[in-house]
């Protein structure tokens, strides 16, 4: 697996190293300024690592690594590892920025650290979901699968701010207000659980694809 991640790595770096700097460096001196674009790069890391591995495995990379001496759930969790990895360093940068937001312009500790835990999870069981389409339907659908699966969440909420003049979605803020550690905490052990299970599923499609 240690080969697999280093491949991954090399490539990662090779394609996209010098237009990450350029955009990392942006995003951290507007982030100074702004606690939004700090968190932006939380997303930008994994999401190029994303779109590394749909590319290798429009290329039929994982018919090359059946050969090599991996399993098939190694060659999985090698992926997942890659990302997860990506989203450590990108919530690192984050906080980066986010504390020289702190020191240089008005932004407070507390909003720079919920700003980028509370961006960066949600691509835990978004990043898991895209990869395990990726084995279920392979990497053309589960692009569409996955642009319907993001603006769902966004029609439904808006249908119910019109349908009930919003007040469903003011009491739930009203309540993660009032119980924000347990709020916190429990949207973090949802979007552990749910790449984790995406991490298994991933793997299970693996085993069962013919090469």
């Amino acid at each position: 697996m240690k080969g697999l991640l280093l491949k991954d790595c090399s490539l990662y770096l090779h394609l996209y190293g010098k237009s990450l700097i350029l955009m990392l460096l942006l995003f951290t001196v507007m982030g100074i300024f702004s606690p939004g674009f700090n968190v932006v790069i939380g997303w930008l890391l994994p999401f190029y690592g994303i779109f590394l591995l749909q590319t290798e495995q429009s290329c039929n990379w994982d018919l090359y690594a059946c050969s090599l001496p991996v399993s098939r759930a190694q060659i999985v969790s090698a992926r997942f590892i890659f990302v997860l990895a990506l989203m450590g360093i990108g919530a690192i940068v984050s906080l980066f920025s986010g504390a020289l937001g702190v020191l240089f312009s008005s932004m407070m500790p507390d909003e720079v650290v919920a700003g980028t835990f509370g961006g960066i999870l949600p691509f835990l069981p978004l990043g898991g979901l895209t990869l395990f389409f990726n084995y279920r339907f392979g990497p053309s659908k589960s692009r569409i699968l996955l642009a319907v699966i993001c603006l769902l969440p966004m029609a439904i909420l808006l249908i119910s701010n019109f349908a009930g003049d919003g007040q469903g979605m003011r009491g739930f803020m009203n309540w993660i207000d009032q119980n924000v550690l347990l709020a916190a905490l429990a949207f973090a052990s949802i979007c552990i659980f749910f790449f984790a299970l995406f991490w298994v599923l991933s793997i299970r499609c693996c085993k069962k694809m013919d090469f």
